[in-house]
């Protein structure tokens, strides 16, 4: 395992402002060297993340499976220049020793992705976790037991939106984030997750450890897809 799913959650994980991630040194390091150089790591579902701009994803890759690995990686330095939010308007939380939130917000969203430090240096191995975080959760919307335990309806309620997303960073592995981030909307998703989130992440990685293997990483190393010549939209940082 990567992380400690046992670890206790930081009690006052929302009670301060977030650390801008410029002055979070493993993760910047990371974030500049993936936009001068692109990452060669995907999973399938990060190509849905470009779906919309042409020439920006590989359609052969989305023609596989959701949570397998692809043909190619589409975090090139252009696709990342447009996807990522300035490093100075993101920040990071410590949801346990051995996991972090990365906070941004998006023309009145708020994205949040789990990322765990020690995978930062290991793109393949997080690419297989973001696959396996969203087979996991299928699972649980699945079974009603789990479905009521970890209260996924109450954070469905139209005042709340919390959505459970595929990650939308190279970095992270699962994202929830809030389309409406209305200050009801925010402090209740908050709740949720001091609440619920552990618990579900226990639940969830039990079921994925088993397939942790070392050696399967290495399928999700793939190379980079090659830029096009078109220019991307804006705004930068548009969720899938």
């Amino acid at each position: 395992m990567p992380f400690d799913a046992d670890a206790p959650i930081a009690p006052d994980l929302f009670d301060k402002p977030a650390l801008p991630a410029v002055r979070c040194e493993p993760l910047a390091r990371v974030w500049s060297r993936a936009l001068r150089d692109g990452v060669a790591a995907a999973v399938t579902h990060d190509h849905a993340l470009f779906e919309r701009l042409p020439g920006r994803h590989d359609p052969e890759s989305l023609n596989g499976i959701y949570t397998d690995s692809p043909l190619v990686s589409p975090w090139t330095p252009a696709n990342l220049a447009h996807q990522l939010p300035p490093m100075e308007r993101a920040g990071i939380r410590a949801f346990s020793p051995t996991l972090w939130l990365l906070e941004w917000d998006i023309g009145g969203s708020l994205v949040w992705e789990l990322i765990v430090p020690a995978l930062l240096d290991d793109a393949a191995r997080a690419a297989f976790w973001a696959g396996a975080m969203v087979t996991a959760f299928g699972y649980v919307e699945e079974d009603r037991a789990a479905f009521a335990k970890f209260a996924i309806a109450a954070i469905r309620r139209p005042t709340v939106g919390l959505e459970l997303d595929i990650r939308q960073t190279p970095f992270g592995i699962w994202c929830p984030w809030l389309p409406r981030a209305t200050p009801a909307a925010r402090h209740a998703a908050k709740r949720w997750m001091l609440d619920h989130l552990p618990g579900l992440l226990r639940h969830m990685s039990g079921e994925i450890a088993p397939f942790d293997i070392p050696g399967d990483h290495d399928l999700f190393a793939v190379p980079l897809m090659p830029d096009p010549v078109t220019a991307l939209p804006h705004p930068r940082g548009v969720l899938h």
